[in-house]
């Protein structure tokens, strides 16, 4: 079950190289928030099986998200995310106290809060700013994040 699990991970990971058609169409808004909620339910539903297995496997394929087109920023804090989810699955999630049920639910709302941090990273600071200053300061009993942006 394990490793059927990470073999539809990986085949839907495995590339993100697609042919360009002769002529260029554009779709339906719609059908692009299909595609997204139907990525997040998929991964939700692998999550739920074995959280164990799905955290780690999305921990140590998080770098691959940098390969994507958008700021460096953007490309940091994807991974970022990423990874805290997969580690949040592996550590938090793997244990007893949850249901099948409980795993799908967090997973759903965990894949939303990527999309919106990485929609909103873009957002600020895409190609626009030059300079990126983030900090993290550790402080008595928790860490200090620091964002710079110039306007």
């Amino acid at each position: 079950m394990k490793f059927r699990f990470v073999l539809v991970f990986l085949a839907v990971f495995a590339s993100n190289v697609l042919a360009e058609p002769k002529e260029k169409f554009e779709l339906h808004p719609v059908f692009y928030f299909a595609i997204l909620e139907g990525f997040v339910a998929i991964n939700s539903a692998m999550a739920s099986e074995s959280p164990e297995v799905y955290g780690s496997v999305l921990t140590l394929l998080s770098p691959l998200g940098a390969t994507s087109s958008v700021s460096t920023t953007t490309n940091w804090v994807g991974i970022g995310s990423a990874a805290s989810l997969g580690l949040y699955n592996a550590i938090e999630l793997s244990d007893e106290k949850y249901s099948k049920h409980d795993i799908f639910i967090k997973n759903i709302y965990g894949w939303h809060a990527f999309a919106l941090i990485t929609a909103v990273t873009e957002w600020i600071t895409g190609e626009k700013v030059e300079t990126e200053n983030v900090a993290v300061i550790p402080v008595h009993q928790g860490v200090l994040v620091s964002l710079n942006y110039a306007f």
